[in-house]
C-alpha cells in the first residue's frame, strides 16, 4: 500500500510538473533572469523597484519566502526573483491573491510551416496573447496607485522573460498540428526523447522552458546566472527595446534550434515521440543562455527608463 501510495504521488507530481511547465521558462528560469537583470540595476534604481514592490499584495508571503529560503541573498534581490515568477505562482490553486491570472498573456503563436511558409506574426488570437499583457504593464507603471504599480513591475518582469524564449513566440502549424487553431501550442503538443533508449518522452516545451534550471532554489538560480554572465562577457545583446523585434528574435530561433529546421519527425504522442539529435542539448543550453542574457539586458533598460522619481 505504502509502495503505491508513493507511485500515485510521484505521478501526480509528474503531471503538475508537465502542466506547469507548458506556460513559462520554469520558476527557476525567470529567478535566473531577474537575477542577471539585478546586477545590471544601479543602487539608485535597485532601491526605487524595491520600494514598489514592497506595496505589492502578496508582499508579506514573499517576505515568509525570504525568512525560510533567503540566507546570503540580499533581501531585495530575493523580493525581485519572487516578483519575477508571481504571474506563474498565481495560476496555481488556493495562491494567495484574486486577481485575474491572464494566462494567455504569457505567449504568442508565431506560425512555423516549413512547406507552406513562416509567418512570424501570425497571432490567431490577436487582443489575447503577449502583447497585450506589455501593453497593460507599459501602462499601469505609471499609475499613481503603488499597488497597480508593483503589479505591474511583476508583469513586466515576466513578460519580458517570456517572449525571449523561443517556444513561447513561435508553433507548428504542419503535419499533425495542421488542422489546430493554436498549431502544437508552441511544442506543447510536440513529444521528444532526448535518447532513442529513454522510456520517458516530454513536451518540447517543457524542455525548452527547463533549459535554466528545474527547481525553484534561489541559490541555484543565482549560480546560474553567475555562469551565464561568465559565458557571456564580452558580448552585449541589442539593446532594441521594440517587443515586436524581441518576438522575431525569438521566432528565429524556434525555426532554427528549437524545431531544428524541420528535421526532427512532429509526434503529437508520447509514442511516436522524435529523438532528439546528437548536438540538440548543448546547442539549446546555448542558445537559452543568450537568450536569458538579452532579456535580462532589456529588462534592466526597461526599468530604468521607466521607474525613475516621477513613477514614484
Amino acid at each position: 500500500m505504502k509502495n503505491l501510495l508513493k507511485v500515485c504521488t510521484l505521478c501526480l507530481l509528474l503531471v503538475i510538473g508537465s502542466i506547469s511547465s507548458t506556460f513559462a521558462w520554469s520558476k527557476q528560469g525567470h529567478m535566473v533572469i531577474a537575477s542577471l537583470c539585478w546586477q545590471q540595476l544601479s543602487p539608485s534604481t535597485q532601491k526605487k523597484v524595491s520600494i514598489i514592490l514592497n506595496h505589492h499584495p502578496n508582499h508579506a508571503e514573499w517576505k515568509k519566502w525570504f525568512d525560510q529560503y533567503g540566507a546570503g541573498i540580499p533581501e531585495d534581490e530575493f523580493m525581485f526573483m519572487c516578483a519575477s515568477k508571481w504571474p506563474d505562482d498565481i495560476k496555481m490553486k488556493n495562491f494567495p491573491y484574486q486577481g485575474t491570472t491572464n494566462s494567455f498573456w504569457h505567449y504568442t503563436n508565431g506560425r512555423v510551416d516549413f512547406i507552406h511558409g513562416h509567418d512570424a506574426h501570425y497571432r490567431p488570437k490577436k487582443g489575447k496573447d503577449i502583447y497585450n499583457g506589455i501593453e497593460y504593464a507599459k501602462k499601469q507603471v505609471h499609475s499613481s496607485n503603488l499597488n497597480d504599480k508593483a503589479i505591474a513591475v511583476c508583469w513586466m518582469s515576466h513578460l519580458v522573460e517570456d517572449i525571449h524564449q523561443p517556444l513561447h513566440a513561435a508553433s507548428n502549424y504542419q503535419g499533425p498540428f495542421a488542422q489546430s487553431a493554436s498549431g502544437d501550442k508552441g511544442g506543447n503538443d510536440f513529444y521528444i526523447k532526448t535518447k532513442a533508449t529513454n522510456k520517458t518522452s516530454y513536451r518540447l516545451h517543457s524542455y525548452w522552458d527547463q533549459l535554466l534550471g528545474r527547481s525553484q532554489n534561489q541559490q541555484k538560480a543565482i549560480q546560474t546566472a553567475l555562469k551565464i554572465k561568465k559565458d557571456m562577457e564580452g558580448q552585449r545583446p541589442s539593446g532594441n527595446m521594440n517587443p515586436v523585434q524581441w518576438q522575431t528574435e525569438s521566432f528565429n530561433c524556434a525555426v532554427k534550434y528549437a524545431y531544428w529546421n524541420n528535421q526532427l519527425p512532429a509526434s503529437r504522442t508520447a509514442e511516436g515521440a522524435a529523438v532528439l539529435p546528437v548536438d540538440y542539448g548543448k546547442t539549446a543550453k546555448k542558445v537559452a543562455y543568450q537568450r536569458a542574457y538579452a532579456a535580462a539586458n532589456r529588462l534592466a533598460i526597461w526599468l530604468k527608463q521607466n521607474i525613475d522619481e516621477a513613477n514614484m
